[in-house]
């Protein structure tokens, strides 16, 4: 991996205020975002009642394996950002679910409280994932399975076994740990891209109901397979994530059950949230970018812990205010047209590449659009003993998060 190289943010010049969120909503036919009243509360059963089936450790296996070789084919890609993703066992998909509930979908904006918000929107995720903001050719979304047509097709091209079985993430992983040449045919290169796109859709962007599956979506891109390096990933993981956000807050408000399957980027969603509060000596260095250079396994764990209060019967999430960091306020002020100041970039494994435009450091900024340091911290003053425990589900004896207000 590359060292990383900050962001000079000191010798900026910055004379513009951060936009505050609006008190209302923008678009007099939008209803009010009202959140569900069990949000951030999840109750403790000894195991998790939540399935999904995001698994970036499965690029990171690959990765781990590689030369520079298809570590260049992947940048070609628009995909450079994931070659830094990190080893993941383990995904809290109990903060993700708070996070998805969180959302406001018609918005596209992730709530911290009352008026404070982080947009989701491609630049963000450009900027985190260090993926390529933009691109000529949409990904295809579909919610139907494969045809015999398209699973042989696909075996074809990534020389497995030729039969009517379905593609899994395993096959895929086979092809992308093979030793790889120098020198790619275009043939090559051609397989090698097409598995990386398609365990990237199916781990990643859009994890579907069984670990393992490989949607459609992916399948399709064997029909262009010279379209590959215009692909548009940052609209397709945008428009995944408001899908499974939706998803998410109509289960809840129907079936306040276990049995939920949670869906979307969940890597991205969390660092949204994590750039925009609070967390102390947690915070992460907000220099750096893209964020998936420092979000790190043992980093997102150790904020999550942060952000949640544990009790005997359930862990309440959100306790973490919203912030703006102080070097990132600055990067938002600053002019688009800069005078000579040399900002870097990490996209890339090799030397940063310097840029001297702001409007080319400006893809690396989350549209975040919340509110200053005035709030007031949202812990409560003080708590009462915890000892023995909440019981039932009065939610008014819960201590009041960041969401305190907003519930239904």
């Amino acid at each position: 991996m590359a060292a990383l190289v900050p962001v000079d943010v000191e010798s900026m010049n910055c004379d513009a205020e951060l936009a505050l969120a609006p008190n209302g909503p923008t678009e007099p036919d939008i209803p009010e975002f009202v959140l569900h009243p069990s949000v951030g509360r999840i109750p403790k059963t000894g195991h998790s009642v939540l399935k999904s089936s995001f698994a970036p450790k499965d690029i990171a296996i690959a990765v781990a394996k590689w030369g520079e070789s298809p570590k260049k084919q992947t940048r070609e890609m628009g995909l450079g950002g994931l070659l830094h993703v990190d080893h993941f066992t383990h995904f809290s998909r109990n903060h993700s679910l708070f996070c998805l509930q969180s959302i406001d979908t018609r918005r596209k904006r992730l709530v911290l409280g009352k008026n404070k918000f982080a947009q989701i929107s491609e630049r963000s995720m450009s900027a985190i994932l260090g993926t390529r903001e933009g691109g000529g050719v949409e990904i295809q979304r579909v919610r139907e399975g494969p045809t015999t047509k398209e699973i042989f097709m696909v075996r074809k091209m990534l020389d497995l076994d030729l039969n009517h079985q379905e593609v899994k993430t395993p096959d895929l992983l086979k092809v992308l740990c093979e030793d790889h040449p120098e020198e790619f045919t275009k043939t090559r290169a051609i397989r090698l891209k097409l598995a990386l796109a398609m365990l990237v859709l199916s781990v990643f962007y859009s994890p579907r109901d069984k670990r393992g599956y490989v949607p459609k979506d992916a399948y399709l891109l064997a029909y262009a397979p010279e379209n590959l390096d215009k692909l548009n990933w940052t609209k397709y993981g945008v428009a995944e994530l408001l899908d499974a956000a939706a998803r998410v807050q109509q289960y809840v408000n129907a079936n306040p059950g276990p049995g939920l399957t949670i869906f979307g980027c969940h890597y991205y969603l969390q660092v949204l949230y994590f750039d925009s509060v609070d967390a102390g000596d947690q915070n992460v260095d907000p220099t750096v970018w893209p964020r998936i250079c420092v979000y790190n396994a043992p980093k997102l764990f150790a904020l999550i812990e942060r952000d949640t209060m544990n009790y005997i019967s359930m862990r309440v999430y959100g306790m973490l205010r919203p912030d703006v960091k102080e070097q990132v306020a600055n990067l938002k002020r600053q002019k688009r047209t800069a005078s000579g100041s040399q900002l870097r970039t990490v996209l890339n494994e090799q030397a940063a590449v310097i840029l001297t435009h702001v409007d080319e450091v400006m893809l690396a900024l989350p549209d975040n659009n919340v509110a200053s340091k005035n709030a007031g911290r949202c812990m409560p003053e003080q708590f009462g003993e915890c000892s023995g425990g909440f019981h039932g589900s009065r939610f008014g004896d819960m201590p009041k998060t960041r969401l305190s207000g907003m519930e239904s």
